[in-house]
């Protein structure tokens, strides 16, 4: 049975790609939410990168898919309280003001008049 190392498949993995996509593969790696950024910068280490580039890749890695996360959500979470507002002020009972009742009563000849006698 071949001896099975995660470790030297990852480094095998970042060997063949150029140095410059190295950090990007980390990065990746921080996207996913169970690796996150620690786990994405001990990876890359354990890879062979230097440990700042792999930190530094690993955490903008899980910054940029937080930001990707949170901005559409936080749009529409704005968008149904915004229609969840409309909604209860189209649905609310609008009361008159005094003004209108007053007039109201006047044309209906309900306003209060001395009484004549």
């Amino acid at each position: 049975m071949p001896d099975l190392n995660p470790y030297e498949g990852l480094q095998d993995l970042v060997a063949r790609v150029p140095e410059f996509v190295q950090p990007l593969v980390v990065a990746l790696a921080g996207a996913i939410p169970y690796i996150e950024g620690e786990g994405a910068a001990a990876l890359g280490v354990f890879a062979g990168i230097h440990p700042l580039k792999a930190g530094i890749s690993g955490a903008a890695g899980n910054i940029i898919c937080v930001v990707l996360d949170v901005t559409p959500s936080s749009r529409v979470r704005a968008a149904a309280l915004a229609r969840r507002e409309r909604r209860a002020a189209a649905s609310a009972p609008t009361r008159p003001s005094s003004a209108d009742t007053w007039w109201h009563n006047a044309r209906t000849g309900r306003a209060g008049r001395p009484s004549s006698g």
